[in-house]
């Protein structure tokens, strides 16, 4: 059963290793200085994604590519 978006608001949570990996090599990021943690600050739920702050960025977020932490 899948968790409404709410759910999440409030929590840390981490991104799916693959997720993260792919994330920072989009960005252009070559070292692993920064840490796969990030707060959900709100839920779109228009478009189905988490507003995540965390290590410096504000990322929108599908459900399925996060993990509670």
């Amino acid at each position: 059963m899948k968790k409404p978006l709410k759910h999440y608001v409030g929590k840390l949570v981490q991104l799916r290793p693959g997720s993260f990996s792919s994330l920072l090599g989009r960005m252009g990021f070559k070292s692993k200085g920064l840490e796969n943690r990030f707060l959900v600050s709100t839920a779109n739920r228009s478009r189905g994604r988490l507003i995540c702050y965390g290590s410096g960025l504000c990322l929108e977020i599908a459900p399925a590519d996060i993990e509670l932490v």
